[in-house]
């Protein structure tokens, strides 16, 4: 799950993997570009696989180069590392 927040043109990310998580990130809309410099987050107890998805969903967050909104209901984030992926997100 994944909540984008404008307030001002200040943008905030909160969700929820396993734990809930927030994030500032600076986004420049005319280059399509986001730069995620820290995921802060909840400490909820978690499994050993849990947290190991957590660890790469958050990895993800902090790597994505650019982005592209479809037909305003499905956004794509391109992430630049470790490897070349796309993550997408609907809006329901």
């Amino acid at each position: 799950m994944l909540e984008i927040k404008d307030e001002e043109g200040k943008y905030t990310f909160n969700g929820r993997s396993v734990n809930f998580y927030f994030s500032s990130p600076k986004i420049d809309e005319s280059q399509k570009t986001i730069s995620v410099d820290a995921v802060e987050n909840t400490k909820i107890a978690v499994t050993f696989e849990a947290n190991q998805f957590e660890i790469a969903y958050y990895e993800n967050l902090r790597n994505i180069e650019r982005y592209e909104l479809v037909e305003k209901n499905i956004l794509i984030f391109y992430i630049s590392k470790p490897t070349a992926e796309t993550v997408y997100f609907e809006r329901k």
